[in-house]
């Protein structure tokens, strides 16, 4: 009796193995692209590079070298950080490289100009940048300060600020972080 009762259970339960097992297969055989169906894309963004604005007495040359080195980092390690929020598709402004060296050579401060921010966005393709500032007011508090602009209706989606009380890159790294996070948080992702 317990032997047919476990044959009846064994067959039931092969049977639904089988459907099981065929719907996994046809699940793989559609591949990512069935999968991304439901998946929305992410936007993009590309964080541009953060210009400079030292009203500090501390001016000598190592101080100002640390300074430009930890400058030219920042945007790498608010790219990292986005990336690791994974609610991003960052876009590194390598992409863009020529257009900020020519902008460079026309502006002391490339990112006054928030209409030539916006056309390297468009040239990459991204949905929207980030346009910052690092503004030294003295010599130990720093203004991280940083628009997320969107590319397509050329509007300042949010402004971000962050106030830095240390003079060093691992205080700007933590920034950085800092800036992620907000940009994360921030009202692009919740525009449509």
């Amino acid at each position: 009796m317990m032997r047919m009762i476990w044959r009846g259970v064994g067959r039931k339960l092969l049977r639904v193995l089988r459907h099981g097992v065929s719907v996994l297969i046809l699940l793989g055989a559609l591949g990512p692209q069935a999968r991304a169906v439901n998946v929305p894309s992410k936007p993009s963004i590309m964080v541009m590079p953060f210009d400079f604005f030292d009203a500090s007495a501390d001016q000598r040359p190592a101080i100002v070298a640390a300074q430009q080195r930890a400058l030219l980092a920042l945007p790498g390690e608010v790219n990292r950080a986005l990336r690791a929020g994974h609610r991003w598709h960052v876009i590194d402004n390598s992409r863009v490289r020529p257009g900020l060296l020519a902008l460079a050579g026309d502006y002391a401060h490339p990112t006054l100009c928030g209409f030539c921010m916006l056309k390297l966005g468009e040239q990459a393709g991204v949905d929207d940048v980030v346009v910052g500032q690092l503004r030294k007011v003295s010599d130990l508090i720093i203004y991280l300060q940083a628009d997320v602009d969107d590319v397509r209706t050329h509007q300042v989606v949010d402004h971000l600020l962050l106030e830095v009380k240390a003079d060093n890159a691992n205080m700007l790294r933590r920034a950085a972080r800092s800036l992620a996070r907000q940009i994360d948080q921030s009202k692009a992702l919740a525009a449509p």
